[in-house]
């Protein structure tokens, strides 16, 4: 399995795959492998947990979930001890996952900070969001953000879709060049 590899070791074992299927003539399979992308070191961690900790990552997903229900009511006005209940069972299931997290960065040489950061990022996606949830299988090639605020919102209008955004004017072409750098350096100031 290519995602229980490390990423250093990733495109060679991409790679070795992708000339087995050639020699089998397996032109699919090749492309679908072909085009796999190796994970980032949180992705990683996450899908070794999918496997090595697959009943601890089933009880923070069945935990977000009624998190979610708990989060409903409670906008509904009822059910503060269920919220609180919920949040609690959601956080210490995190809070076991983390602890392997760790061991796990530390054993293989990286960067703990910045990986756990992400990977707690990702835990929590795989919990808030019932989507990211029901797709996970184990093959993540990257991080995942957890939803934001704008989905509690959502629910709690009982939308089921994203609220249209308004159009922006047009902007002269001097203003938008303003726009884009001002962009980048908030996104630049952000990663830091």
């Amino acid at each position: 399995e290519l995602y229980a590899e490390e990423p250093s070791t990733f495109v060679a074992g991409r790679n070795a795959l992708v000339h087995e299927l050639a020699a089998d003539n397996q032109a699919d399979a090749k492309k679908r492998v072909h085009d796999l992308r190796r994970p980032t070191v949180a992705a990683w961690i996450v899908n070794r947990l999918y496997r090595e900790k697959r009943a601890e990552i089933d009880e923070l997903i069945a935990a977000g979930a009624d998190l979610r229900s708990a989060q409903q009511a409670l906008l509904e006005g009822k059910g503060s001890k269920a919220f609180a209940a919920a949040t609690e069972r959601e956080r210490k299931a995190t809070t076991r996952l983390l602890d392997d997290v760790r061991r796990l960065l530390e054993s293989s040489g990286h960067a703990l900070a910045t990986e756990l950061h992400q990977v707690t990022a990702t835990l929590r996606a795989l919990a808030c969001d019932p989507q990211a949830s029901a797709a996970f299988n184990g093959r993540l090639s990257e991080a995942l953000e957890p939803p934001g605020f704008d989905s509690v919102l959502r629910a709690a209008a009982g939308a089921s879709e994203q609220p249209e955004q308004p159009e922006r004017p047009e902007q002269p072409e001097q203003h938008r060049h303003v726009d884009r750098k001002s962009t980048r350096l908030n996104s630049s100031h952000a990663n830091i």
